[in-house]
Formats: C-alpha cells, structure tokens, sequence
C-alpha cells in the first residue's frame, strides 16, 4: 500500500473531513491499518486473511459516505459508491451487480494510469522537445553538433519559441469502436475490438501549429509511446483485489419489511450480492478480478426495518456494526467551521471570483446551525444537508446581484438571518423545506 497510516493518524485525517463519529472512524481505522499488515505477513497466510466489512447504520447526512470517501483518498485506493437499489434480480430488468466490479476496476485504472504517467512525464516531455528541435534543424546530426542542438534545445524548454509556427506530421485519429458486452464476455469483446481496428492502415496527416500547442501535443504522443498498458492493466487488478473499497449504500431497503412484502426481487439481490461479498472471480474485460479481498461498507438508516431483517448469510458477511449519531446543534456549527472544506469556505471562495469578501461572526454561523437543527426536528432530517439549505438562502440575493461596480466587503448579521427565516421560525409553516 502507497500510504502505511497508523490507525490513530487516519482518525486525525478524517477528523478535518467528518465532525463527531468516532466509533465509525475507528473501525474504518483499523480495516485500513489491517489491510497492510495483511500484506505484510507471510505470503502463505495472506489469502487466509479477510477483511471484516462493516455495516453503518444511521440516518442520512451524518457522514456515512463521507467516511468512506475520503478513507479511500487518503491512501488513493480505488473506490465506488452505489445505491442496493439500483440492482436487480439476476433474471430482471436491470443492472447486475457484478457490474460493481466491472466499475471499480475502472477507478483503479485512472488511479494506476495517472502514477504511471506521473512517472514517465519528464521522459516524455523530454522526447516531445526533441522531436520539436528535429523539426527546426532537420539537418543537424545531434551527436555531431551538440551544441547547436542544446541551444534551440532550451529554446523550446524554456518557452522562448512558443508563438513559433511548425508543420508536424501526426496520426490521425481512428474513431473508437464501441462493441456492447453481455455480461462476462468482455475480454472476447475487446479482443474483437482490437482486430476490427487493426484491420485499417493508421492514416498521418501534416499540421501547421503552434510550439506551443505542439509541446502538449507530441508530449502525449510520447506518453502512448512510453506508457506499458499492460504493466497498467496487472498494476490495476491488484490494486483492486488488495486496495479496493466497496461502499454500499441504501442497504436497509433491501431488508424484509411488511411494506415490501411480496418484491421477490430484493431477497434476490441480497443473495447476488452475497458471493462478491464473500469472495468470487468477476470476470471483466482486462481480467479476471478475485473480491476475497475487497472491503465493503454496508450502509442505511434502517428506520422501518432492522440489520436482521437481511439474510443471515449476507448479515455474517458484515460482522462489524457501527450506530452513527444524529448531528447536535453543536456538530453542525462545527460542520460549517472546523471541516477542511467548510461550506462557508467554499461560498466565500465563490464569491471571491467576484472580488466580494464575505465575512461572518460566530453568532451568525451559530444561529444558521441552529436554523438547520430546529429544521431538521420539525421536518424530515437532511443532517448535515440542511446546511446547503441555510447558507443558500442567507446569501441569495448577495449571489444573485454579483457581481459589483468594484470589489466589496459583505458581512452577513445575525439580524439578515433571522430576517430570513422569521416567517418560517415564528410560524413553523416549513412546507417550502421540505425535500
């Protein structure tokens, strides 16, 4: 794994991210922690070793998917987030949950892609340089004049030449052929891809450009050039199999309920889910993909029903349970203040590309916490979502009317939120929040 954290420093990491939650961020702590000590054994006892997926249980907006977010970025492990819901019954109308999988290799490619291109940059830009140097001096043999050569060399580099037009010669590009895989035939399908775009002759053409547009231009060139996609697609897979985390949400809704009572479909999808759970080969068109050791985080409020209205299978599958709490008053002025990506920074960032400074005191974010709190009791509670709620109808009509003649200075005061809010507090006519 890229990043060894030790349990209390990724609770210290996710702390700037997500107010309140410790138990969660523990155990997410110590999944983390256990995945590189289990590639740290010996060899023969790694496969034995599996991961215990966790199961989070509470109510929307207390930071659920926020948790296992930004536990993923934190050691760029590859990630993907998808609602039970989506899912049906093999044998239905819809998605199969194999494509999960299919989806999560496909995170881990950019993840690998991405390090790998990181790696060969400079080599690659280092080519593209000198192939725009060939073009200046066609005729000059690097090894016999070096020292012309170097010359229009840090010309190049160093940005001197670059309203400078050049004629380059590049590939025309093919139109990629898009063939539709049924379900575990997708390596056939991109064998057959390859040959029907092998069969026509790589078309060149000359263009008139730019060094500058020619630098990004012969610099990805390069990159395909140097790039090993293989080494890309087996780095991918092994990411995904030991580094992989599977966040399942709306779990709760597949449960057994008098309500639903009768949707054959969703037992179904329990036991679908269940050998990806448990470990199996997902076929995919770059390889196979072994889940035995992919984390999932189960997650739902489970307000009509209860964990042990899943199948017990699936349930033994989620052995560690975490209750997550409703965010207090306190939490959500913590939310707006403390978090590394407040929403007040980001409005005050926003506003900023219209040179508004936006100011607020304590008082005002304080009272806008508890605009949202009192919200959240009085109707369906968003946690932390009401929050969005609040602040964008404090700052309406500052937004709507940006930008000014000249750069400003706006404060918001206590007095401008109650104001906005009188009608609804007083009255607790709050049908217009309602979601």
């Amino acid at each position: 794994m890229s990043k060894a954290l030790t349990p209390i420093q990724t609770v210290q990491k996710l702390d700037k991210f997500v107010i309140g939650q410790g138990d969660a961020k523990k155990l997410v702590a110590i999944a983390l922690r256990n995945r590189w000590r289990r590639l740290n054994v010996d060899p023969q006892n790694q496969n034995e070793i599996m991961p215990n997926n966790i199961l989070m249980i509470g109510p929307t907006g207390v930071g659920k998917t926020e948790i296992a977010r930004r536990l993923a970025k934190l050691v760029s492990a590859p990630f993907i987030k998808v609602e039970a819901t989506k899912f049906t019954e093999v044998g239905y109308v819809g998605k199969d949950v194999e494509s999960i999988i299919r989806d999560l290799i496909e995170n881990a490619l950019h993840i690998v892609r991405k390090k790998h291109i990181k790696h060969i940059q400079k080599k690659a830009q280092k080519e593209a340089y000198k192939k725009i140097v060939k073009i200046l001096i066609p005729k000059v043999d690097p090894a016999k004049d070096k020292e012309l050569f170097d010359e229009y060399y840090n010309k190049v580099s160093s940005n001197e030449i670059d309203d400078q037009i050049i004629e380059i010669t590049l590939p025309k590009k093919q139109s990629q052929l898009e063939i539709l895989a049924p379900p575990g035939m997708e390596e056939m399908t991109t064998q057959l891809q390859g040959l029907l775009q092998g069969l026509g002759n790589p078309k060149k053409k000359k263009q008139k450009i730019t060094i500058e547009e020619a630098k990004n231009t012969l610099i990805e060139i390069s990159i395909d050039e140097l790039i090993d996609e293989d080494k890309i697609k087996q780095d991918a897979i092994q990411l995904t199999e030991n580094e992989g985390i599977v966040f399942l949400d709306e779990i709760d809704k597949l449960a057994r309920s008098h309500q639903h009572h009768g949707e054959v479909s969703r037992e179904g999808v329990q036991r679908d889910l269940l050998p990806l759970v448990e470990g199996t080969v997902v076929q995919t068109k770059y390889g196979n993909i072994e889940t035995d050791h992919i984390l999932f985080i189960a997650s739902g409020a489970f307000m009509e029903t209860s964990p042990n209205q899943l199948i017990s299978e699936l349930q033994g599958r989620f052995p560690i349970r975490v209750k997550l709490n409703p965010l207090t008053e306190k939490d959500l002025a913590d939310i707006l203040t403390k978090t590394e990506f407040s929403l007040i920074k980001q409005y005050q960032a926003l506003l900023q590309a219209d040179n508004i400074t936006l100011t607020m005191n304590k008082e005002v974010i304080n009272l806008m916490a508890h605009i949202a709190y009192q919200l959240n009791e009085e109707n369906q509670n968003l946690g932390a979502r009401r929050l969005n709620q609040v602040i964008e109808r404090v700052l309406e009509e500052i937004l709507f009317e940006a930008p000014y003649k000249s750069s400003k200075k706006v404060g918001i005061s206590a007095k401008q939120v109650r104001e906005c809010f009188e009608k609804e507090l007083n009255q607790k006519d709050l049908s217009q929040w309602i979601i």
